[in-house]
């Protein structure tokens, strides 16, 4: 999966995970507010999602409720140009509630208009970090564990 706020770009791929009824790739650009009230739809307990499009609107049903979306027109960046390429050997692997714990702690002072935290990779450790003139600065980090070009998930310290 791929989204853009138009200003940044995330990328999200597993692998050996199959949808049934899909094959091949689709595209279509979802508009902000649509994902925002998903994201609130999902805050619940509901795990899935079902998803269907016609030409120009989306439908999403989550548990009892159906939220209907227009389709956004476009052309969606090229996601080769925005991400690293596949030759690089370096990858970490992270447990996504230890890292959305850190940043949601670090991101309280990250600046109110682009919400931006950086990090930087160390060889025991992932820097999360945030500042703004208004608030100040926070820093935090998480404990990793390095094996050569792989940063291992099986040796990573326990949540």
């Amino acid at each position: 999966m791929v989204a853009t706020d138009g200003h940044r770009l995330a990328h999200v791929e597993r692998s050996g995970e199959k949808f049934e009824g899909v094959s091949g790739e689709m595209k279509t650009l979802i508009p902000k507010k649509a994902m925002d009230e998903l994201k609130s739809l999902l805050d619940s307990d509901i795990e899935t999602i079902d998803f269907a499009k016609d030409e120009s609107t989306l439908f999403f049903r989550v548990g009892p409720r159906l939220l209907t979306s227009r389709q956004l027109t476009g052309q969606f960046p090229k996601l080769r140009s925005g991400i690293a390429r596949k030759d690089i050997s370096k990858s970490i692997a992270l447990h996504g509630e230890e890292l959305g714990s850190a940043i949601a702690r670090v991101a309280q002072f990250a600046d109110e208009r682009s919400r931006a935290c950086a990090c930087a990779w160390r060889r025991v450790s992932l820097k999360i970090s945030a500042s703004s003139t208004e608030t100040g600065e926070s820093e935090d980090s998480i404990e990793i564990a390095y094996d050569g070009d792989r940063w291992r998930l099986d040796s990573m310290p326990s949540i």
